[in-house]
């Protein structure tokens, strides 16, 4: 996989294991997110790993309704895939030659409704598939739960949980029971679980 947007000069290839967790930081500002890599745009793939990406993911998520963070969790599963990653030097224009000639219609392929509630739980679809997909192991769930309070920083889980509450308590339960996280941190997430609870109940 090449990144072919980017204005670091990077002449080093990085290779897996080192791959799968290259783009992850963990600190304590909650505004920085902890997967830093998140766009699949200006990213030349090859077809190969691609494909291998999507078998990775899986129909759990690739044939899910996911309008946002869908291009995390592409990102994320090449990430894992890809034996290699590195930058091209120059900046510029990657061109198809069939970019122009427009694309054959798929027969049979409707877009259906999902009771209008399609795009707004993309975020704890993210942190599903992370815990789904990365190893059970202190860094990579310490990665989910600062993953989970950017999340929460930017977009309060209080707020914008309107429906599937018990979709959302799965993630908080996996992590509160975690071995590897601390007695605060947990702390942290059992506090947003009640407030969630609370809502939920209609209590003010």
């Amino acid at each position: 996989m090449i990144n072919a947007y980017s204005r670091i000069n990077v002449i080093n290839i990085v290779y897996q294991p080192e791959l799968r967790t290259k783009f992850f930081i963990i600190t304590n500002n909650e505004g920085i997110r902890a997967v830093q890599s998140r766009c699949i745009h200006a990213k030349i793939i090859r077809n190969e790993v691609f494909k291998e990406a999507l078998k990775f993911i899986g129909t759990k998520y690739t044939d899910d309704f996911i309008l946002q963070y869908e291009d995390t969790i592409m990102t994320l599963g090449i990430h894992q895939v890809a034996k290699s990653y590195y930058y091209i030097k120059e900046l510029g224009y990657y061109y198809s030659r069939d970019q122009f000639g427009g694309f054959p219609k798929l027969k049979n392929k409707v877009c259906k409704p999902n009771n209008g509630k399609i795009s707004d739980l993309g975020h704890i679809k993210e942190l599903h598939f992370l815990l789904d997909k990365l190893k059970n192991n202190e860094f990579e769930r310490q990665l989910i739960y600062h993953e989970l309070i950017s999340i929460h920083h930017y977009a309060s889980l209080i707020a914008y949980t309107n429906h599937r509450y018990s979709y959302v308590y799965e993630v908080l339960d996996a992590l509160i029971q975690c071995r590897y996280l601390s007695n605060r941190q947990k702390q942290r997430l059992i506090d947003i679980r009640t407030r969630l609870e609370n809502k939920q109940k209609g209590i003010k």
